[in-house]
């Protein structure tokens, strides 16, 4: 988290934005639906975002589309789904 946080102080077109589903308000991250955070940092200059996305893989393959959908390039989607160890 803090490589991040450093990475996007150094760099404006770097954005990090630490979400969860749920917690504690006042804390340092966004609360509420990761896809809808997500989609709603995205709402500008669409042709210049590269986005990466991990986790779940229903969630993966979600985010993919939606962002497809809202005019981002597939090849700038980049993701790679979570799957459970066996």
């Amino acid at each position: 988290m803090d490589e991040l946080k450093k990475i996007a102080a150094e760099h404006n077109n770097f954005s990090y934005i630490p979400c969860v589903l749920h917690g504690d308000k006042n804390a340092f991250y966004q609360i509420g639906n990761i896809e809808n955070i997500v989609m709603d940092n995205m709402q500008h200059k669409k042709e210049q975002i590269k986005l990466y996305v991990c986790g779940a893989p229903e969630l993966v393959n979600s985010l993919k589309t939606k962002a497809f959908l809202s005019g981002i390039s597939s090849k700038y989607i980049y993701a790679d789904a979570f799957l459970p160890s066996k």
